[in-house]
């Protein structure tokens, strides 16, 4: 975990695991009001929500990069949400899905809110760092403690703080128990991702669900590949093993193995000639021939054109979704 990867961010969700329509409700207020929704006085009213709620929208807005950070001459140190290139491709009016009905779209945010910069230093360690196969919650807690203690760039976590990002994260990817609490009842939509499973019989133990995922297209792996390389390699070329093992990378955050990486490049590449998979002294690689982030793009754009013909996946050109709108350690923080 480095500060290049991880910002130094514990419970700034105000204990809400992300709900059904957050996201586009983040989106469109930030487009309605200019960035200013958040910082508004009405902001309860406009948004149909609690003002916990409010600063918890906000907060997983900008983590899944559907929004940036701008700075407000007004509020300096609190600063303006705005929508991301990401944000408007995905969740604009015209854009690919802007309701999340296709699960993909919920793979893509589980990607995008580790993708660096991460604001969720839990998040960070329990899919990238965290080796364990089976754990108690506790066990993720002091993962993550010892963890940020190595980062000397960052002051020792505060331990309550660490507990309630993970309590956070459990309920954000397990399925509860509707009939103990109203808010157990309220989905989230990470869960259709079965990334984590509770064990039977233990308490507060759980499993990370390794291997084929059913709902994972393979173009989000191979979007999530290539956007790997684009901030992590300088090369033309990765091998699959490194795909699949390296912290940050899709195996990791999907929980997929090599094989399962190439069988989704291999199937990508037939459809879309847009990657190949080579195997030069019997070593499996990526290979690419033009920038990694142009062809990620180029990846989601075809998948949604595709599945969902959206008039947003044939006009949005951008070679990068994520590169333009700079955020400082500040302003990371504070969101």
């Amino acid at each position: 975990m480095k500060p290049s990867q991880v910002r130094l961010a514990f419970a700034r969700h105000e204990t809400f695991q992300p709900r059904f329509g957050w996201f586009k409700k983040a989106f469109d207020g930030a487009v309605s009001s200019n960035g200013a929704v958040f910082n508004d006085d009405a902001a309860t009213v406009l948004l149909g929500v609690g003002k916990n709620m409010v600063r918890a929208i906000r907060f997983w807005g900008i983590a899944s990069k559907v929004l940036d950070t701008a700075r407000d001459p007004e509020r300096p140190r609190t600063g303006l949400a705005v929508p991301s290139v990401f944000g408007q491709a995905l969740l604009s009016s015209e854009g690919w899905d802007p309701y999340l009905e296709d699960v993909a779209s919920i793979w893509l945010l589980h990607w995008t809110l580790l993708r660096p910069p991460c604001l969720l230093p839990v998040w960070w360690v329990a899919f990238n760092e965290f080796d364990a196969l089976e754990f108690l919650d506790e066990d993720l807690v002091d993962a993550t403690v010892r963890r940020a203690a190595l980062v000397e760039e960052w002051a020792q976590p505060h331990v309550p703080s660490v507990k309630k990002d993970v309590d956070c994260l459990l309920r954000m990817y397990c399925h509860g128990d509707a009939t103990k609490s109203v808010e157990d009842a309220i989905d989230c939509p990470f869960r259709l991702l079965r990334l984590v499973e509770p064990l039977k019989g233990v308490a507060r133990s759980y499993r990370f669900m390794r291997g084929h995922k059913q709902t994972l297209p393979a173009e989000i792996i191979a979007f999530a590949a290539l956007d790997y390389m684009a901030q992590a390699v300088s090369a033309s070329t990765i091998t699959l093993t490194a795909l699949a093992s390296v912290p940050g990378g899709p195996g990791r955050v999907f929980k997929i193995s090599d094989d399962e990486i190439a069988v989704a490049l291999e199937a990508v590449s037939a459809r879309s000639k847009l990657i190949s998979v080579e195997s030069p002294a019997g070593a499996r690689q990526l290979v690419i021939h033009d920038a990694p982030s142009k062809l990620a793009s180029s990846v989601l754009r075809k998948y949604y054109r595709r599945h969902h013909d959206s008039v947003q996946s044939n006009t949005l050109k951008t070679p990068s979704l994520f590169a333009d709108v700079p955020l400082t350690p500040l302003e990371l923080v504070e969101a």
